[in-house]
């Protein structure tokens, strides 16, 4: 159980850094 949630972590933590990065990139070209 321990690695699947460190896994579900990780994942977690790559979608969230993934919405920051797509947000980022809009931002920049809408400018």
């Amino acid at each position: 159980m321990i690695y699947v949630l460190w896994v579900v972590g990780v994942l977690a933590t790559i979608a969230v850094t993934a919405k920051i990065v797509g947000k980022a990139d809009n931002a920049g070209k809408l400018d």
